[in-house]
């Protein structure tokens, strides 16, 4: 999905691990009109509420 959107719009971003560096990039590089598409396993239901809560605010 990255790849097609990438050709419709710059600027897309995939992350594809999680881990401390991955939300210090988002707190560096994330603005008010972004838009978050995320997809996740349901092994990881923190991780995954706690940044689509992020990207509520």
């Amino acid at each position: 999905m990255t790849y097609f959107l990438s050709k419709i719009r710059g600027n897309i971003v995939q992350i594809d691990s999680w881990d401390g560096t991955s939300f210090n990039l988002i707190l560096d590089e994330v603005h008010e009109k972004d838009v978050a598409l995320i997809y996740a396993f349901p092994r990881f239901p923190v991780q995954t509420y706690s940044l689509a809560k992020f990207f509520q605010k």
